[in-house]
Parts: C-alpha cells; structure tokens; sequence
C-alpha cells in the first residue's frame, strides 16, 4: 500500500507549558528569520538617566532575568465605552507616528471615571506593528456597562528591527 503517512504535529504550546509551568501563546513569541526563541519577555523598565530596557527570560537555557536596552512608547488617554460595554482602539490613533513596530511586553492599565461603580478588563495585540487595545466595562452584577469613561496608559517596546 503506497497510502500517504499523516503526521500530526504535536501541540507545542501544551508541552512547553508542562515543562515551564507558564502559559505560552506562541503568537506572540518572537519568532524572526525561521528561528525559534524559547524566551519570555517579563517586563520594561524606563529610568530617565539611564534609558529603557526589557526584561526577559530564556526559557531551556538558564534561570537568570536578562535585560536589553529597548526604546519604550509611553501612551495614555481618555476613551469610554460604548453602549455595549465595548471600545476597540489602536496606539497610532493617539500618537503622530505613522508606525510604531510594537513588540511585547504590552503594558495596558485603564482606570474607570466617575461616581458609579464599574470594573474594566482590557485585552491588546499587536496588529500590524500596532497595538490594539479592546476595554470592557462591568457593572458590579457582572453585566456589560454602557458609556463607562475611562483613563488608560499603554507602555509597549518599539522594535526598529523590523523597519
């Protein structure tokens, strides 16, 4: 019988979280140039004297935190919902760069405005070389809040590697 073998591809993703004991999504890996980096990004930090880095960690190799230097854009703003408890946004709506070349570690925080209690939960990716930012509000029975203003603050890597 000269039947074509189908190999199922194992599921990456499952066996390198067994091994590491983190949630791994590996759309959002740095993958560049058919290579496979098994790291994760864990932070940013910006000091004004001393310029911005990431943080990172090597995910087979070793247990130690790397740093690398980085340019970090900083964004905030004011946005609301919609009447669905739902906005979708993008950084290049906020700021005068025609690209931003957004890398991880996103950093997204939005703070409910106003005198009604509500909760945000807020999901970003990065979409093109831009981040999009999506916030819902929450009333305190868990339902969709309409036209909750907010305040947010994204701080996110810009990768001129890809420029």
């Amino acid at each position: 019988m000269n039947k074509k073998q189908t190999t199922k591809k194992p599921d990456v993703e499952a066996q390198l979280e067994a091994i590491t004991g983190l949630n791994i999504d590996l759309g959002t890996t740095n993958v560049k140039l058919g290579t496979f980096n098994l790291f994760v990004l864990l932070g940013a930090l910006s000091q004004q004297t001393d310029g911005a880095s990431i943080t990172w960690r090597n995910l087979t190799f070793d247990e130690f935190t790397h740093g690398s230097p980085t340019t970090l854009l900083d964004v905030s703003a004011r946005s609301y919902t919609g009447s669905d408890g739902k906005t979708v946004f993008r950084l290049r709506e906020f700021v005068n760069f025609t690209e931003i070349f957004a890398t991880e570690p996103v950093h997204v925080v939005a703070t409910p405005l106003g005198n009604v209690p509500s909760f945000l939960t807020v999901d970003h990716r990065i979409q093109s070389g831009d981040v999009e930012i999506t916030v819902f509000s929450w009333d305190s029975s868990g339902n969709a809040a309409p036209n909750v203003a907010f305040n947010w603050r994204c701080r996110v890597p810009r990768d001129f590697s890809g420029e």
